[in-house]
């Protein structure tokens, strides 16, 4: 095992098991390095600061704050048109493209929106709006409209993954970490996403289910050591060198990870002189304790 391979103890009702090269990453996934669809595999990315891909990404975004209802059903369509795409055209040449749906139910909100007020600016929004896809239409639509699939993929995986209570999230978790595929947790139109034939589209779910998995499960992980009442004194846990948790038998549940690499080990002599030994071994990285028999609230 080298310096970056990582070894995951996980303790529940006291028994625990290692898994070596398996834990969850838990940074952001860069989606500019991926192709959303197989069908734009070979179009430049475009920059999450490019204006019209903020434009369009920004009228989802106001959506979700207008009428949360309506973003959840406008998000679940276009993901399932995603899935089952079978020209470019669909996503923003057409009169039911993407890129349409978008632009039509946000200025139908807009529309409700200025109804309330007494001077509407609706007509020239809606103008500005129109000129707004005639550009990108004219203009590099193909990776703008990368950019916003993507931004409609974890949008969608998002709300799926919202919907799981912490029964299932622990599990979910438990069943990637053990090497089975994050797609099996993620249904597009009622069809496990396991299902589609699009490769490129499964490689960037993956990637998304899993950072919003790990964040989910980390957040509410509880780390009991924090509030612990317990007398640090009497902690062999706080008050020596860190071992591996199968070790502490008070710990009944928690999660562990670690790796393999020099460390320096330190201490004072008889005559009060600091030593030091460079030694090989495992190095704990993360070390948290949901449930210990000595813990007092």
């Amino acid at each position: 095992m080298n310096r970056k391979d990582k070894s995951i103890y996980i303790k529940e009702d006291g028994k625990t098991r290692k898994i070596v090269e398996k834990e969850l990453n838990n940074r952001g996934i860069q989606l500019y390095r991926y192709a959303s669809i197989d069908a734009l595999k070979d179009v430049e990315p475009i920059k999450m600061t490019d204006r019209y891909y903020t434009e369009i990404d920004g009228m989802l975004n106001q959506l979700s704050k207008d009428d949360y209802e309506i973003y959840t059903d406008l998000i679940e369509l276009l993901m399932n048109k995603i899935a089952n795409l079978k020209s470019t055209n669909e996503l923003f040449l057409d009169d039911d493209s993407i890129l349409n749906m978008i632009v039509r139910v946000h200025l139908n909100n807009k529309r409700k929106v200025e109804s309330t007020k007494k001077h509407s600016r609706y007509k020239q929004y809606s103008r500005i709006t129109r000129e707004l896809v005639d550009t990108i239409k004219d203009n590099n639509g193909l990776s703008i409209m990368d950019g916003i699939v993507k931004s409609i993929i974890k949008r969608y995986t998002r709300l799926q993954i919202d919907k799981l209570d912490d029964y299932e999230i622990t599990n979910i978790h438990r069943f990637i970490i053990d090497g089975e595929d994050p797609l099996n947790f993620i249904n597009i139109n009622n069809e496990p996403a396991i299902n589609i034939e699009d490769e490129s589209l499964k490689t960037i779910l993956r990637g998304i289910i899993i950072v919003l998995i790990n964040n989910k499960y980390e957040a509410k992980t509880t780390h009991l050591c924090f509030d612990c009442k317990y007398p640090m004194k009497d902690c062999p846990k706080m008050m020596l060198p860190w071992t591996t948790i199968n070790k502490y038998d008070f710990i009944t549940d928690g999660r562990q990870v670690t790796h393999e690499g020099d460390y320096t080990q330190s201490w004072f002599d008889s005559e009060g002189k600091l030593c030091e030994e460079t030694k090989h071994g495992e190095i704990i990285d993360k070390f948290v304790v949901s449930k210990c028999k000595n813990y007092i609230k």
